[in-house]
C-alpha cells in the first residue's frame, strides 16, 4: 500500500514538470501544448477623479466690479479693492486705508438677477493680514439688505485662531421678511468692526477674499454673472452729487434701463399707452434723476399721445443739471411744465424716452423729492475719542481735561456747531454732566430738537443750544464728561467741532481752468501758471461777478494762493482761507471775485499774476477749478 502511494506521487510530480515545460514552449502554441489555467479577474484601468467644478466666485477671471465700498457711514474706511495673487490663487484684496471700519458691498442682485429671490445664503473665506506678518483677531458681519425698503439683519463672522485663518464667514436670510426681491437691489455687505491689532497700536489688517458662494433654499450653490458692474442704490456710497440735489422716497421707473446711439430714443410706454410706467407719478415738486453713462450730455423726450395739447418735445436738451462726472443729471416738474406749456401732461403723455448728443445708456431713471441736508461747517475739529455706542436712553461719550480727560472743553465757542455722525433708528443727542462746583445739573441737550438730515445719521448742535440748556455760557470750566444719548439703540462714529461755512451758489457758464488738477501735503501749494508768465491760464477770465467752483478732496478746507508776478501791488497772498463757501459734502467750495479782491487789495490784479494755485491745511487733491456766474 506505502509503495502504491509513493508511486502515485512520483507520478504526479512528472506530471507537474512536463506541464511547466509545457507553458515555456515557443510563442506560436498549438492546441497540443496548450494548458487550461483558471480565468483571472479583470482590473479596471485607473483614472484620476474628476474634480467637480467651482460653482461661485473665485476671482480667476479678475472680475470685481460688482463688489463697491460703501463710504456714506461716519466710520467707513475709503479702502481700495483690487485682484491679486495670494496663498496660490488671485482673490480680492481689501487694503485698509484710514483704519477704520470698510463695509464691502455685492451687489447679488445684479449677479443674479430675477434669480435672486432664490438666495438664502452667502458665504465666502476671508484671510486676515498685517502689515508686520502676525497674527491677531478680527471680528465684525455679514448685513443683508433685504426686500424694497432694504431691510438690514446681520450675522456675525471671526477669525479668532491663526489656525483658523482663512476662515469661512457665512450670512444667512433667515425668514421670509429678510428674502431678496428682484428689482429692489438687494445686497450684502461684509464689514471688519473689531480688530485687535488696530486697537492695540500695530495698524489695521487688511482682508482677502476668496471663494464667495451664494446658496439657495437647497442649499446649491447658484450661478453667478461677474461681468456685471455694482448697481448703486440711491443713498449708497460716496455718489458724485457735485451740482445736483439729494433726493428722498424715490421710486425708480422700471425698464427705463436703455441704451441708444447719438440723436437716437429709447424709453418706457406709459399706462395709457399700454406700457407700465404711470406718469402720474410726475407730480409737483418732484425731481427724475438719471444715472446714465456718454461722452455728452442726456435728457428726456416726451412723446405725445392722441389729444396732447404738445406735440413731441425735448426736455432740458443739453441744459439738464449734471454732475461733474457725467453720470446723473436731473431734471424737475418745473422744467418738465415748461418745455410741454402745461401742468396737465401726464394723461395724455405716451412715451417717456431718453436722449444724447453722442451713445448714451441710461441705468436707471428715478422720481424723488428733495432731501433735507445740513448745512455745510468748515474749521472741523474732531473729539478725540468719541467713537462710543450704548442701547437706548443709555449714555457714552468723552471725559474733559478738568476730570483727568483729553477733551477741552474751551472748543465750545461762540458760533460754534458740533455735528454728531452716527447710526440709529432714533434721536441722538447730547448730555452734559457737570463736575464739582457747576451751576447746573447732568442736562440734555437739544433732546429731540437737534438738527439732522432725513437719512437719519447726521445731526448739529449749536453753541446757543447748549448755552440755552445749561443755563450759562460759563460751562466750559465746569463739565465733566461730554455725552451722547438717544432714544433707541445708537452708535456714534464721530463727533467734530466747527463753524458754519458759507453757503454756495449754483452756477452758469463755467469754464475750466486747464491743467488745474493738482495735490500736495497740508500747507504745500500748487496750481497753474498764468499767460503772462508763459503758462496757459488767462487770468482776465476773473471778471467781477464771477464765482471760481473748487472740486476737491481733503479732510480739511482749500483755499486759492496768488503767487505775484513782476510789477504787482500785492505780495504772495492766501485768498478766502477758511471762509470760502462749502457744499455739505465737504468736496466742492467757492470762492467770488470780491474775495479775490479784497485779498489782494485791487481789481488789477489778473496783468500781474503769475500763479493761481490751491493749498490746504490738510494733505488735498484738487480735480478741477472753473470760472462760472451765478444762476439768477
Amino acid at each position: 500500500m506505502f509503495k502504491k502511494k509513493r508511486f502515485l506521487a512520483i507520478f504526479l510530480v512528472f506530471v507537474m514538470i512536463f506541464s511547466i515545460s509545457a507553458c515555456k514552449k515557443g510563442d506560436k502554441s498549438t492546441d497540443g501544448d496548450q494548458v487550461t489555467v483558471a480565468p483571472t479577474a479583470t482590473v479596471a484601468p485607473t483614472t484620476a477623479p474628476v474634480k467637480e467644478s467651482f460653482v461661485g466666485i473665485d476671482f480667476e477671471d479678475g472680475n470685481y466690479g460688482f463688489i463697491e465700498l460703501n463710504t456714506s457711514p461716519g466710520n467707513a474706511d475709503k479702502s481700495i479693492l483690487s485682484v491679486v495673487d495670494f496663498n496660490g490663487s488671485k482673490q480680492l484684496k481689501v487694503e485698509i486705508q484710514e483704519d477704520k471700519v470698510p463695509y464691502i458691498a455685492i451687489d447679488t442682485s445684479s449677479l443674479l438677477r430675477s434669480r435672486v429671490a432664490d438666495v438664502r445664503s452667502i458665504e465666502m473665506d476671508v484671510t486676515v493680514a498685517y502689515k508686520d506678518g502676525k497674527f491677531r483677531a478680527v471680528s465684525g458681519f455679514i448685513y443683508a439688505y433685504s426686500g424694497t425698503d432694504r431691510k438690514e439683519s446681520k450675522d456675525p463672522w471671526s477669525v479668532y485662531l491663526e489656525t483658523k485663518n482663512p476662515n469661512k464667514a457665512v450670512g444667512t436670510l433667515d425668514n421670509e421678511a429678510q428674502y431678496f426681491v428682484a428689482g429692489a437691489k438687494n445686497f450684502f455687505i461684509l464689514t471688519k468692526e473689531t480688530d485687535n491689532g488696530k486697537d492695540q497700536g500695530f495698524g489695521a489688517a487688511d482682508l482677502y477674499i476668496d471663494n464667495i458662494v451664494i446658496r439657495d433654499a437647497s442649499g446649491n450653490a447658484m450661478a453667478v454673472d461677474t461681468t456685471v458692474s455694482f448697481d448703486k442704490p440711491d443713498g449708497f456710497g460716496e455718489s458724485d452729487w457735485s451740482n445736483l440735489t439729494k433726493v428722498k422716497d424715490t421710486v425708480e421707473i422700471e425698464g427705463f434701463n436703455v441704451s441708444g446711439d447719438a440723436w437716437n430714443q429709447n424709453g418706457v410706454n406709459t399706462t395709457s399707452n399700454k406700457g407700465t410706467f404711470d406718469a402720474s407719478l410726475i407730480k409737483p415738486g418732484c425731481i427724475l434723476t438719471i444715472n446714465y453713462t456718454s461722452e455728452g450730455s442726456v435728457w428726456l423726450v416726451a412723446v405725445p399721445g392722441e389729444g396732447a395739447p404738445y406735440g413731441w418735445t425735448r426736455i432740458q436738451q443739453q441744459t439738464a443739471v449734471k454732475n461733474d462726472s457725467n453720470s446723473t443729471c436731473q431734471i424737475t416738474y418745473d422744467q418738465i411744465v415748461e418745455a410741454l406749456g402745461t401742468e396737465d401732461f401726464a394723461s395724455t403723455l405716451a412715451v417717456l424716452q431718453g436722449e444724447g448728443d453722442a451713445a448714451w445708456s441710461i441705468k436707471s431713471v428715478t422720481i424723488g423729492y428733495e432731501a433735507k441736508q445740513l448745512p455745510a461747517t468748515m474749521n472741523d475739529a474732531s473729539i478725540e475719542g468719541f467713537a462710543v455706542k450704548a442701547d437706548g436712553w443709555s449714555q457714552d461719550g468723552v471725559i474733559t481735561t478738568l476730570d483727568g480727560g483729553n477733551f477741552d472743553a474751551s472748543l465750545l465757542k461762540p458760533g460754534s456747531v458740533v455735528t454728531i455722525n452716527y447710526k440709529s433708528d432714533g434721536d441722538v443727542w447730547l448730555v452734559a454732566v457737570p463736575g464739582t462746583g457747576a451751576p447746573y445739573a447732568w442736562t440734555r441737550i437739544a433732546q429731540g430738537a437737534a438738527a439732522k438730515n432725513d437719512e437719519n445719521n447726521k445731526c448739529q448742535i449749536t453753541y446757543e443750544q447748549i448755552v440755552e440748556a445749561l443755563g450759562t455760557e460759563d460751562f466750559a470750566s465746569t463739565l465733566g464728561k461730554l455725552q451722547c444719548e438717544g432714544d433707541q439703540a445708537w452708535e456714534v462714529y464721530s463727533v467734530t467741532i466747527g463753524e458754519f461755512a458759507h453757503t454756495m451758489v449754483k452756477v452758469k457758464d463755467e469754464v475750466a481752468i486747464d491743467g488745474f488738477a493738482v495735490k500736495a501735503d497740508g500747507w504745500s501749494q500748487a496750481g497753474v501758471t498764468t499767460t503772462t508768465n508763459g503758462g496757459t491760464f488767462d487770468a482776465s477770465l476773473l471778471k467781477p461777478g464771477c464765482i471760481v467752483t473748487i472740486s476737491y478732496k481733503s479732510a480739511g478746507n482749500v483755499w486759492l494762493i496768488a503767487n505775484p508776478g513782476n510789477g504787482a501791488s500785492y505780495g504772495w497772498t492766501r485768498i478766502a482761507q477758511g471762509a470760502a463757501a462749502k457744499n455739505p459734502e465737504g468736496n466742492k467750495c467757492q470762492i467770488t471775485y470780491d474775495q479775490i479782491v479784497t485779498a489782494l487789495g485791487t481789481e488789477d490784479f489778473a496783468g500781474s499774476l503769475a500763479e493761481l494755485q490751491a493749498e490746504g491745511e490738510q494733505a488735498w487733491e484738487v480735480y478741477g477749478v472753473t470760472i462760472g456766474y451765478p444762476v439768477e
